[in-house]
């Protein structure tokens, strides 16, 4: 109690203090606010990042090991051959290594979940302007699904008509060479004669090659060659779709498995084609700048009229997606821009005051660079993404709510107390309307704060940015707002009446008079002589007599009504994948991603599975900033790992067989892991005559052994020896690492059935199987090769998906946690307390029931 009573003593004397020369103190609030938005601006580097960049998980166990997995990948040409190449070029300055300056410094960068996972083969140098030759290289890729970016059209036919159908393909064929006009005239085909590009691999394209057709026939000659053969035709893509299902013979010399859909061919034979792709030609693979500038052009690509055929374009790393939500996001962006006018002209509404809807609005834009002051200064967070200017929704919402309450206490104070001075009415009203707000602050700021417990970067940072905009509104509430309205008191009460003050105000001089005007007067207080309730207040005292009258039956039905909610809420499912999407279903470019979904080649591609590693010599580790997606972390090397020893090389060459042997294991077509290929290179060798064997063998291996174990003396020279001559050839990444031909890192690939479109639950499933194998199969190996750790894309992006649900679900309960407390402190009472927990839970399990 006294404590309670000391406190109130301070609140009003800092009330007096702001009374008393008001003027000075919203002066001086003012400055400091500009002062700090200039430093906020200019020494505070604000880089907003428009782009979605970080929604991955970092500082968890699977975050860990991608992190290391990733990062090996990432450098493994530094490390491999022991100079600085990715690495900045300063640090060769500094270190003789790249191993070292890995081991010792945090790597910069960034590596979006997935950016190896599908890289098997390197996309090689860019071909030239030769149809045949890059149709060859293209369907080398489909083969071996490289990592080369080009634009690609997917078509949509009509319910009624097949793309087959020659009106539909009149139509497709007058798209494409729209397109490829359009790629020609923007020098996305520089390498081609008159930057005529060649037609694209599409299912036109196939059909004329098969007809024998030139790549300059126009597209009428097309359909006039194409009629009599369609039946034929359409029969040889049967066979061939159902040739890239089971191996069979296909007679069309153009084929691809993107040209059809999953449901075309089949055991049934159907004909009926609903989908279709064209991948067009450019003279380099797209990168991040060709992919906006084919994004900006996306207009003047042919895609019919949609009568018979529909076609939209992205890239094949859906570049044009990520753009688009970039702008959707900017857009959003501008409507919380909007929120902010919208709510200054509510102030204006509310408090019909220019001047304090003036001070209100500078609350609410002040409280961003003070935010950004503390976020960056501070709390030392220099990732900015663009969803934390999403916050000036709230920001707009709360500074106005906070606003609101001031205003109407001070009006509701003056109303009761006409004659007081305006210090007098400071005093007894300022700590009551500073103690209110203090309350709503604190639990929404508890709440975005609790929210930064999640590991995902944009996640954290929006929450930590939001939580500091509550707060910050909060004391510029008490900074601007309360000086300001003891100016406007004093304007009034010395008749300061111009507009700027009050909108067609006048000099107030008694109660009665400012009782026929104001509308917000309540009814009870405690002035007998006038006792005139507004038109809101009779709607008000209304509603709270029905309410009062049928309480009973009102709280029957809202209990039932939360039982309700929490009874769907409970139930409701988790997505049915995991494939987070971010645009309307009706946008091109999602319709783009839906109906690629659709192709065989999608279907094929999926049966692949995801890759998963395991990571010989590397630990677990993120050194990382974890708030800042932009850092990567120091390389962990796990100075334990030998693999030399007899013990180990004999685990090492059954682990393959082992990890093969289980069923939730994909095993990939013709792969050796790493030690089985050295395995049979060294039979192989010792089988040959000494003059036919690799040079440098017998140096390296000193010939004492045709399979392993081998002398451990000779494991590292030997293993080294025969990656850098021989199995550098067989695998697209570095999977053996050396330092001074010390074996430090061995990677070995193996494929999951999972994808990212699978429910959440059937990825935990799925790790939980690799996880348990790894730690049964661990647990047997000899020590210097008993510490890996598998990893994988899908792994991380599960883990993700995790985080954020765990997160949601641990700040909700703080948040409702900490307001029940906060509701007990204040009315100190359990009866109002269970009710307002159930209105929130209400609230919660409204929002969120299906």
């Amino acid at each position: 109690m006294q404590r309670k009573k000391e406190a109130s003593e301070l609140s009003k004397k800092l009330a007096l203090i702001i009374a008393r020369k008001p003027g000075c103190f919203l002066a001086s609030s003012l400055l400091l606010c500009i002062l700090l938005t200039v430093l906020a601006v200019a020494v505070g580097d604000i880089v907003i990042t428009v782009d979605n960049t970080g929604w991955k998980s970092r500082g968890t166990l699977v975050a860990k090991r991608a992190m290391q997995a990733d990062l090996l990948i990432e450098h493994q040409d530094d490390l491999y051959n022991d100079r600085f190449i990715q690495l900045p070029a300063e640090a060769a300055a500094l270190y003789d290594s790249p191993w070292d300056y890995m081991q010792d410094n945090v790597v910069s960068g960034y590596i979006s979940i997935g950016a190896h996972g599908r890289k098997i083969m390197d996309a090689g140098s860019d071909p030239s302007c030769d149809q045949e030759e890059w149709y060859d290289s293209f369907l080398t890729q489909l083969e071996k699904f490289e990592d080369r970016n080009n634009l690609v059209a997917l078509w949509k036919g009509t319910s009624e008509l097949s793309i087959l159908e020659k009106d539909v393909l009149f139509d497709l064929c007058q798209a494409e060479k729209q397109t490829i006009e359009s790629l020609g005239q923007n020098g996305f085909c520089t390498s081609c004669e008159n930057n005529r590009c060649i037609a694209p691999f599409s299912l036109v394209t196939a059909i004329a090659i098969y007809l024998g057709l030139a790549d300059d026939t126009t597209c009428e000659d097309f359909i006039a060659a194409y009629e009599p053969a369609q039946d034929q035709i359409t029969q040889s893509l049967v066979t061939c779709a159902n040739a890239m299902r089971t191996p069979g013979p296909c007679d069309l010399p153009l084929f691809g498995p993107h040209l059809v859909d999953a449901d075309f061919g089949n055991e049934a034979g159907n004909t009926f084609l609903k989908f279709s792709s064209s991948y067009f030609y450019s003279s380099f693979s797209i990168d991040d700048s060709d992919a906006k500038r084919l994004f900006d052009i996306n207009d003047t690509f042919g895609s019919s009229d949609g009568k018979r055929v529909t076609g939209v374009y992205d890239t094949n790393s859906d570049d044009f997606n990520f753009l688009a939500q970039d702008e959707y996001m900017l857009k959003d962006v501008g409507l919380a821009f909007v929120s902010v006018v919208v709510t200054t002209c509510a102030i204006l509404l509310h408090t019909k005051s220019p001047f304090l809807t003036i001070m209100g609005s500078l609350q609410i834009i002040f409280s961003a660079p003070l935010a950004f002051c503390v976020y960056h200064f501070i709390a030392g967070v220099t990732f900015f993404p663009i969803i934390n200017l999403i916050g000036f929704f709230v920001s707009s919402a709360l500074g106005a709510d906070d606003l609101f309450v001031a205003v109407d206490k001070w009006k509701n104070g003056r109303l009761a107390h006409p004659s007081k001075t305006t210090e007098e009415i400071a005093e007894m009203v300022f700590p009551d309307a500073a103690g209110a707000m203090l309350l709503t602050t604190s639990t929404t700021g508890v709440a975005f704060f609790a929210t930064c417990l999640s590991p995902v970067p944009p996640i954290f940072t929006f929450a930590l940015f939001c939580g500091l905009l509550v707060i910050f509104n909060y004391v510029l509430n008490c900074a601007m707002v309360f000086p300001a309205l003891c100016i406007y008191d004093k304007w009034l009460r010395e008749g300061k009446m111009g507009c700027f003050v009050k909108i067609c105000g006048k000099k107030l001089q008694t109660v009665d008079d400012e009782i026929s005007r104001n509308e917000d007067y309540v009814e009870d207080h405690p002035v007998e002589s006038s006792k005139v309730p507004s038109f809101s207040n009779k709607i008000m005292s209304g509603f709270y007599g029905i309410l009062h009258r049928f309480r009973k039956f009102i709280l029957v039905i809202m209990v039932g009504a939360v039982v309700v909610s929490i009874y769907f809420a409970v139930s409701i499912k988790l997505p049915a994948n995991s494939d987070v999407r971010m645009l309307p279903p009706l946008i091109s470019f999602e319709q783009h991603h839906d109906w690629s979904r659709n192709l065989l080649s999608y279907e094929l591609f999926t049966d692949l599975g995801t890759p998963v590693r395991f990571i010989f010599g590397a630990k677990a580790s993120d050194t990382g900033d974890y708030r800042d997606p932009n850092t990567l972390s120091k390389l962990a090397l796990d100075d334990t790992f030998d693999p030399s020893s007899t013990d180990a090389q004999e685990y090492l060459k059954g682990f393959c067989d082992r990890l093969n042997a289980n069923d939730f294991v994909s095993v990939r077509p013709n792969y050796v892991c790493p030690i089985n290929a050295f395995d049979n290179w060294l039979s192989d060798e010792a089988a040959l005559d000494p003059s036919l064997q690799t040079p440098g063998y017998v140096d390296a291996c000193k010939n004492g052994t045709d399979s392993l174990p081998m002398d451990e003396g000779f494991f590292h020279s030997c293993f080294t020896f025969w990656f850098r001559t021989v199995g550098e050839g067989l695998y697209t990444n570095r999977d053996v690492l050396d330092r001074d031909g010390i074996v430090k890192i061995i990677r070995i690939n193996a494929i999951t059935s999972v994808q990212s479109d699978n429910p959440y639950p059937v990825l935990q499933r799925e790790w939980k199987k690799f996880e348990d194998w790894v730690k049964a199969d661990s647990g047997m190996a000899p020590v210097g090769v008993n510490n890996f750790f598998h990893s994988a894309s899908i792994w991380w992006w599960k883990d993700t998906n995790g985080q954020m649900i765990q997160t949601a679900i641990g700040a909700s309960v703080i948040a409702i946690c900490f307001s029940a407390v906060i509701v007990l402190l204040s009315s100190r009472s359990l009866r109002l307390t269970l009710f307002s927990g159930l209105c929130i839970l209400y609230v919660l399990s409204a929002a969120t029931a299906p």
